[in-house]
């Protein structure tokens, strides 16, 4: 039911259909009419609930009014090519969503609940709640444009217990920044924060990407392959085509076109070894593993460097002495916030090319607040 009155439409679980999609809504829009005639702020606190929505269909039907017949039949997994899309800004929305099922390309999610909020020319995801890829989903989102040839977006996704292989299937530019997932079977969990500016296709620009990845499992199984014959045949190992290994714990860096692997630690057959080193996105990279406990009563090191064309194997001395690595993802106190507060100036100055100045005091002046506010993590070296 629709009712107007006191420049406010009120919605009573009011339905839509657009092919097989469904939303029901419940709130209020204010100033509809000012909105449209005199270009004031467009208003709405909304909650909206939805049975299946099909957001292939809903972004072609948007995208291709014309074509609207056809929606109702064309398959439930084609998807329209994406593009930055331009927040209107007179749009001031506060909405709840509680969906049952959501179709995104050929992905299936359930159960999205969380706040969404539509301001300031941007789209705020507030610890949206999904379950898909047989895992559970958390994220954090602020996508914003103002002009059709580029954006910018920040986010924080978690996933907890998600298969490996699902998981480069659903992100596949992980394949060029860690290469090494596709080695492991099992399941992990994988959080990353990140932020880019996004070309007008909604790719991410990757001379702008800076990210924290933290990837951590337990009883994984480390498949055979070319590299890891090689190291095997190296190090001596027992079983050189299915290797368990108890854990692992795994962060990651990205920043100017480089990707950091912090030394971590690795167990399996008869070894202990920490693994770390670098790499840019054309995969090039300089790895190194040191051997910390072994049949041999002797450290060693081996150095992986070259593309995936072409790599170098050579032995040398252990670069890392013991399990102790020296960085660390951690949650952040009220002691690392003149620094964090130093990361997100420079980070604004270099990458949010749409904030004025007066913007970017306005911002500075208010983030201090919020740091406590939040579960906020930092790469950091311990002492």
């Amino acid at each position: 039911a629709i009712s107007v009155g006191n420049r406010a439409i009120t919605l009573h679980n009011a339905t839509m259909k657009i092919g097989r999609s469904d939303l029901t809504a419940t709130g209020a829009i204010h100033d509809l009419y000012g909105a449209m005639r005199h270009n004031k702020k467009l208003r709405a606190t909304l909650t909206l609930s939805s049975k299946n929505l099909n957001c292939n269909q809903l972004i072609r039907s948007i995208s291709f009014p014309k074509d609207t017949a056809q929606i109702e039949t064309e398959s439930d997994t084609t998807s329209t090519a994406l593009k930055l899309f331009v927040i209107p800004r007179n749009i001031d929305f506060e909405l709840q969503t509680n969906l049952n099922r959501v179709r995104y390309g050929k992905m299936v999610f359930k159960n999205v609940h969380g706040a969404i909020d539509i301001r300031n020319q941007a789209i705020h995801l507030k610890e949206l709640s999904m379950e898909g890829m047989d895992a559970t989903m958390r994220t954090t989102l602020i996508y914003q444009a103002q002009q059709p040839e580029q954006g910018y977006a920040g986010f924080d996704f978690k996933l907890h217990n998600i298969n490996i292989g699902k998981l480069v299937d659903f992100i596949p530019s992980l394949d060029t920044i860690v290469p090494m997932l596709r080695s492991f079977q099992g399941t992990v969990d994988f959080n990353v924060s990140a932020e880019s500016g996004l070309d007008s296709c909604l790719n991410i620009k990757i001379p702008s990407l800076r990210s924290a990845i933290h990837v951590e499992g337990d009883s994984l199984v480390l498949l055979d392959g070319e590299t890891f014959a090689e190291i095997s045949k190296k190090f001596f190992f027992k079983n050189k085509e299915r290797n368990l290994i108890d854990s692992i714990s795994v962060n990651i860096s990205i920043e100017d076109g480089n990707v950091t692997v912090y030394p971590f630690v690795i167990e399996m057959d008869r070894y202990r070894a920490a693994v770390g080193g670098n790499q840019d996105l054309d995969m090039n990279f300089n790895y190194h593993i040191s051997i910390l406990k072994s049949p041999i009563p002797f450290k060693l090191g081996l150095n992986i460097s070259g593309n995936l064309d072409k790599m170098k194997f050579g032995m040398g001395k252990a670069k890392y002495k013991n399990a102790h690595m020296s960085y660390k993802i951690a949650l952040s106190s009220s002691r690392d916030y003149t620094e964090i507060l130093n990361v997100w100036k420079n980070s604004a100055r270099n990458s949010l090319y749409f904030l004025s100045e007066e913007d970017a005091l306005y911002y500075k002046g208010l983030i201090p607040s919020y740091f406590p506010q939040v579960e906020l993590y930092i790469v950091k070296r311990e002492e």
